[in-house]
């Protein structure tokens, strides 16, 4: 799971790229990453595969929090 979580991460020379003035609060950052983002391939459909790489069953697609949820009561 935690290499799947660092190789989401897009790399400059040093480490991870922050996306200067992005976040909730000056607690947060947002990070360059790997791969794509759209209406179809959210966060969500996101942590079902990195879920899955952990060896968690899911289904394969979850675009919304309630449906990963419904997901992981049906298979785990």
């Amino acid at each position: 799971l935690l290499d799947y979580i660092a190789a989401s991460f897009r790399r400059g020379p040093d480490g991870p790229m922050v996306i200067d003035n992005a976040g909730y609060s000056r607690f947060d950052r947002f990070y360059e990453a790997n791969g794509h983002f759209n209406a179809l391939v959210g966060c969500n459909t996101w942590t079902a595969a990195a879920l899955r790489t952990a060896g968690l069953r899911t289904g394969w697609w979850n675009p919304l929090p309630v449906s990963l949820g419904w997901s992981m009561r049906l298979y785990d």
